[in-house]
């Protein structure tokens, strides 16, 4: 992957972060941060984290500690931000999210995808951007009734937006299984 003269994160041994690569024409609404190994390959399987939020809040830097761990395991990861609600209207969040997958097939393989999903079983309801379970659910049957491997991990005691970090065992293992699902689909893909 080649990018602008970004700066290279500080004090991440091992990982090459590039912060705050424009994606998209809407300046800070448009940006990524790309967590590449140093070492290896230069074409690697790409994982897109995008932050919850209800399209109304949160930030990218919300999975640098997970964009890191990706990269020591020899995958390429990008965390993204959108332009928040209210001040943009939906479909201004898809957008930019179809925009920054857009800019980042070009420098990924062209593979048909696997399909993963991580749920939080307190992400109960609707309010504050939550997302109801049957969603997942639902998202989930679709891929695999067309054939696709496709996975929904239930994160227990996670809510809305957890994160992978902490003392918390069910991030733990909610990690554990990320990295076997992604080495599965991609790590032996040449």
């Amino acid at each position: 992957m080649a990018f602008a003269a970004q700066e290279r994160e500080p004090n991440t041994p091992g990982v090459k972060v590039i912060r705050d690569v424009p994606y998209g024409p809407h300046g800070a609404g448009n940006l990524l941060d790309v967590y590449l190994p140093e070492a290896g390959p230069t074409s690697r399987p790409l994982v897109l984290c995008i932050h919850g939020g209800g399209w109304a809040g949160g930030d990218k830097r919300g999975y640098a500690a997970l964009g890191q761990v990706l990269a020591r395991k020899g995958f390429a990861a990008a965390a993204l931000t959108y332009h928040f609600a209210p001040a943009w209207r939906a479909p201004a969040q898809m957008d930019d999210v179809q925009r920054a997958v857009r800019w980042l097939v070009t420098y990924v393989a062209k593979h048909a995808p696997p399909f993963l999903i991580l749920h939080g079983t307190r992400d109960v309801g609707t309010s504050r951007g939550q997302v109801p379970m049957e969603q997942s659910v639902a998202c989930h049957e679709k891929p695999r009734k067309a054939g696709a491997d496709a996975a929904l991990i239930k994160v227990e005691g996670a809510g809305h937006g957890f994160n992978f970090g902490g003392p918390n065992p069910e991030n733990q293992k909610a990690l554990a299984a990320t990295l076997d699902f992604f080495a599965k689909h991609w790590m032996k893909r040449e």
